[in-house]
């Protein structure tokens, strides 16, 4: 009869796992944007409540006045657990997550000044809407800040919902010890797996919510879904070997978990979410004024460079035989119009676009590892499309505009290869700018191209757990390697382009040369590539022929990117940005690079074909 109250109990604790992980493989296994997680959170967490006012409270109170000797103590001791249950919890969320935020309130009103008139211009934002190094670094660093504290919130609601699992399975296993039938044991697994369902989808929801990574979210999932089923199988032998307990013990450790689950509720499930603010943005940013007016004015003549309205044929490649000079790109406003400043201060507002990708680089440049004295800083725009890693289609986001997504949020996957239709499309519109850029009207310096072809080698590091390769590459025709480095991505930052054909991503990276590796390469890319030089930037469209096998056929791939050309450049400008001890010049290179980067990809993207997100 042992026998098979073990196998009972362990058949029981194996449908409960499985119930409960799969329960909450749901959010982490179909694509959710925030509003469905928070309903699908509070759903989750008011069938929670459900199961504790109808289950735990009655069967912990039963239980405890069942199995004490003395009945008149009994409401003290319900008392004291309920107590003992909601102050564990509570010092365990104080221990653990002491309510940490990316910045102390005293930190943000430091960064976010309060802007008077009375002031000289020079101590406001100069035309770039610049600030000092720490206000930029500080936005990635909040990030960082912020996706660590979202870990610290998710240990106290795992290990809150993993106590009550355990309790879940002392009950199991505790009620499976009735030699004479299985009922009593099956009504409590009943009970049991009735609010298991519903606790497990509010907590990968919830933690999917806090924007705890789903990898992680697998983690507590499967912490908290082995819970029940250890403890139950470990208290049926415990009490198999020592002789049955009294209801008390089961009545006891129902009460605790039930204060514990009352205070995640309180404090977790049922919170709102944070709203994140940057620290050099104010509440007032968020709001706009309702006295709009629908009169488009001119673009902004600050100085000698063309700002030029991203709807305009201008930001088109021209076409072929069409003559392009600075009249044609540049606006003038209408004889009716009078002049206008560019602001009630004089200076142009600040671009938080581009200003959000250079904070990014520039976070990423200063807090690079020291890996080799001569590494170089490798900066990168490349076109593809953003895909739902679940559907496989094209990202769709309730956005009207470009936009730039906060990294770990969104589970997207982003695909650079373009069809050879496209290639070709943009291979002749920057052939024909190359030829065009050469007239003394063309407004802009003149296009260089050269065309190379090299071959990659990709051989693994000594450490088999290491994701990186090295890199070896040849020159096709002589065979003669150019460079030998491993490449470490440093971040990306994906950008949305909702009225566009293609996406972008920006990619930081260090390029760490290294020796010549021993041994078999992996795989190979044969790279046929025409680099298009502009100024500070090369663009570079390439046909790759990559064999991930010896014997498998190769797959032909064709990518296009904007890539800063000179390292040396980046991190000199970027040590300087925001010094006040340099010359403004000096000060403003760096968002100065950056503006330029953003634009040229900018156009690139805008002059994709249409289709590009369907698969060729």
């Amino acid at each position: 009869m042992a026998s098979g109250g073990f196998v009972r109990i362990l058949s029981m604790s194996l449908v409960m796992g499985a119930a409960s992980f799969g329960s909450g493989l749901v959010p982490l296994s179909s694509s959710m944007t925030k509003s469905h997680l928070a309903k699908l959170s509070t759903l989750g967490t008011g069938l929670l409540i459900g199961a504790a006012l109808g289950v735990i409270i009655p069967e912990g109170i039963e239980s405890t006045i069942a199995g004490d000797p003395e009945p008149e103590s009994y409401s003290y001791k319900i008392a004291l657990c309920v107590l003992l249950g909601f102050a564990f919890m509570f010092l365990v969320d104080e221990c653990m997550s002491p309510h940490a935020r990316p910045l102390a309130p005293q930190e943000i009103r430091d960064d976010v000044e309060e802007v008077h008139f009375d002031i000289a211009l020079d101590e406001l934002e100069r035309e770039e809407g610049m600030n000092s190094p720490g206000s930029q670094v500080s936005t990635w660093q909040m990030l960082q800040n912020s996706r660590f504290s979202s870990v610290q919130r998710a240990y106290p609601l795992s290990l809150g919902l993993v106590v009550h699992a355990l309790v879940d399975g002392y009950a199991l296993g505790v009620s499976s010890l009735d030699t004479r039938s299985g009922a009593i044991s099956f009504i409590v697994f009943l009970a049991i797996i009735i609010h298991k369902a519903p606790t497990a989808l509010a907590l990968t929801s919830s933690l999917l919510a806090k924007s705890l990574p789903p990898s992680e979210c697998k983690r507590h999932l499967l912490l908290f879904s082995l819970a029940t089923p250890v403890s139950a199988i470990l208290s049926y032998i415990l009490y198999t070997h020592t002789g049955d307990g009294n209801n008390l013990w089961l009545g006891t450790p129902l009460l605790f978990s039930l204060s514990s689950n009352a205070h995640l509720q309180k404090r977790y499930l049922l919170h709102s979410q944070p709203h994140f603010v940057y620290p050099h943005m104010s509440e007032d940013d968020h709001s706009q004024s309702s006295d709009t007016d629908d009169t488009e004015s001119p673009p902004p003549l600050k100085r000698a460079r063309y700002n030029i309205d991203e709807s305009s044929e201008a930001t088109k490649f021209p076409k072929a035989n069409q003559p392009t000079s600075a009249s044609s790109i540049m606006s003038t406003p209408g004889s009716s119009l009078p002049p206008l400043s560019v602001s009630i201060l004089g200076v142009e507002p600040l671009d938080e676009f581009i200003r959000e990708i250079a904070d990014f680089v520039h976070h990423k440049i200063t807090t690079r590892p020291n890996m080799h004295p001569e590494a170089k800083v490798e900066v990168e725009a490349k076109l593809g499309v953003l895909r739902d890693r679940t559907t496989r289609q094209r990202l769709m986001l309730p956005v009207l505009v470009e936009t730039i997504l906060m990294p770990n949020e969104v589970d997207v996957q982003f695909e650079s290869n373009m069809s050879l239709t496209q290639h070709k499309h943009f291979n002749t519109i920057l052939n024909e700018l190359k030829r065009i850029s050469s007239q003394p009207s063309h407004p802009t310096s003149p296009l260089e191209y050269t065309h190379v072809k090299v071959v990659d080698s990709f051989y693994p590091l000594d450490n088999p757990r290491d994701r990186d390769k090295i890199r070896v590459t040849r020159d096709e025709k002589t065979n003669t390697v150019l460079e030998t480095t491993r490449k470490v991505r440093l971040g990306d930052l994906n950008i949305y382009s909702p009225k566009r054909a293609a996406d972008w991503r920006v990619s930081v990276s260090l390029e760490v040369p290294v020796p010549h590796p021993v041994g078999a390469a992996t795989h190979t890319r044969r790279k046929d590539r025409i680099c298009y030089s502009h100024e500070e930037f090369n663009i570079d469209l390439t046909q790759v022929h990559s064999n991930s096998a010896p014997n498998a056929p190769p797959e032909v791939l064709h990518e296009l990117e904007v890539e800063i050309a000179r390292s040396a450049l980046l991190l000199s400008t970027a040590a300087k940005r925001g010094d006040p001890n340099v010359s403004e010049q000096e000060r403003n290179a760096f968002d100065e690079l950056i503006r330029s980067f953003v634009n040229n990809a900018r156009i690139l993207v805008k002059n994709a074909n249409e289709g590009w997100h369907q698969r060729s």
